[in-house]
């Protein structure tokens, strides 16, 4: 066994253990996050991406056409489609009118 060897399993050893800590430290985490009921990063872009559609497939020509500029600008700077982000929000927007509508249809018939 040589130096090298020996130096390469030092490191992968060292490696191996900072990812376990890592893994136990975000599960850790994780945990208290949900004990507090405290939403993270993901949890509140996922509300707002939620309340954009909403807003915008109920108003698109005052809100929907603004986002949708707005998401294509920022998303093709980081390399995304223009096109396809495109087609993914309205592809979104669509399917939000269409519950807004039978939402719109269960209320009239029931009342």
């Amino acid at each position: 066994m040589s130096i090298e060897d020996n130096a390469d399993r030092h490191y992968a050893n060292r490696y191996r253990a900072r990812l376990r800590r890592q893994r136990s430290y975000q599960a850790d985490y994780r945990e208290k996050l949900k004990m507090s009921r405290t939403p993270d990063r993901e949890d509140m872009a996922a509300c707002l991406l939620r309340l954009v559609v909403r807003n915008s497939a109920r108003d698109w020509e005052h809100h929907g056409a603004n986002w949708e500029r707005v998401l294509v600008k920022h998303l093709s700077e980081r390399g995304f489609d223009m096109q396809a982000t495109s087609e993914a929000f309205r592809g979104m927007l669509d399917r939000e009118v269409l519950r807004l509508r039978a939402k719109a249809d269960r209320e009239q018939s029931d009342g």
